[in-house]
């Protein structure tokens, strides 16, 4: 684990369980329920100043286009590869590498997103009917729309469901009712 997120500002955190998370090198965060920071906690690392000058011209010198192309490159490679070898869907794994191949030419971030986003669009359909399996003893209690993978976008806005603020799979989040 390398976050703790608690949602709520209800309940106890004792000064042991925040010693527990420091010997972890884990952070803590202390959400209200709008998403406002109440607290955070982290574990003290050196700071390298070249490297946080370099980030903070990041956007000046290139290098934050150069580095998101090589993150959505490698994102969109391995999308690729899931739809071609696991989903065994080639038409689906062709247009994502046609979107893949126009990153070389993105002028700005936002060039990048828009492709990103039309590359996502493509990867999700392909899973939209993919069959979800459950125990023959519980298919009676499983309605027909959990039988299959479904949309990631909303029926009632038509937007992507997912949040931009979402977990990463070493956070963990509490929510406090």
């Amino acid at each position: 684990m390398r976050r703790l997120v608690v949602v709520g500002c209800d309940g106890v955190v004792s000064l042991a369980a925040l010693r527990w998370l420091s010997d972890q090198k884990a952070s803590f965060v202390m959400l209200e329920r709008d998403g406002s920071v109440v607290a955070t906690i982290g574990p003290v690392r050196p700071s390298d100043v070249r490297l946080r000058r370099a980030q903070a011209l990041a956007h000046v010198s290139g290098a934050a286009l150069r580095i998101t192309r090589e993150l959505i490159r490698q994102k969109l490679t391995g999308q690729e590869l899931v739809a071609r070898n696991k989903l065994l869907d080639a038409t689906t794994a062709d247009t994502i590498a046609t979107f893949s191949a126009e990153l070389t030419t993105a002028e700005n971030i936002a060039s990048i997103r828009l492709i990103e986003a039309q590359a996502a669009s493509a990867y999700w359909s392909a899973w939209r009917t993919l069959p979800l399996t459950f125990p023959k003893k519980d298919l009676p209690r499983a309605p027909d729309h959990w039988r299959t993978f479904g949309t990631r976008i909303s029926p009632l806005t038509g937007a992507s469901t997912r949040s931009d603020s979402r977990l990463r799979h070493d956070e963990l989040l509490i929510c406090i009712a």
